[in-house]
């Protein structure tokens, strides 16, 4: 949950002051909960999750045979997007690795590393 916002603005895609918020991806999020259902990937495998350069890597599986790979990249993911959905696109794998590729879009949209 995204901490310090109010209630109506933890469903809107973006804040009062236009800042966006976790809920821009939750049509993706629903994406691959139903991808998931479809076809349950295995426990304790390699999770990729972040944003748009987790997503774009399609062949990550092939550099971590023969471990089964589950890309959870999305869009332009910030890291609080990632720790919002984790209890529904990390901890369900029970992975082994997570390869977290986030953070440019935090630092692009002005938030500092600190």
């Amino acid at each position: 949950m995204v901490a310090g916002l109010p209630a109506a603005e933890k469903k809107a895609k973006t804040t009062k002051k236009g800042a966006p918020t976790p809920a821009r991806w939750e049509e993706t999020i629903k994406q691959f909960e139903a991808a998931d259902q479809a076809k349950p990937p295995a426990k304790g495998g390699v999770l990729l999750v972040g944003g748009s350069n987790a997503r774009r890597w399609t062949d990550v599986g092939d550099y971590f045979p023969p471990h089964t790979v589950i890309n959870r990249g999305f869009g332009g993911a910030h890291l609080s997007d990632v720790l919002y959905y984790a209890d529904r696109i990390v901890l369900p794998y029970a992975p082994k690795v997570i390869l977290l590729n986030a953070g440019g879009n935090d630092l692009s949209s002005g938030k500092s590393p600190e």
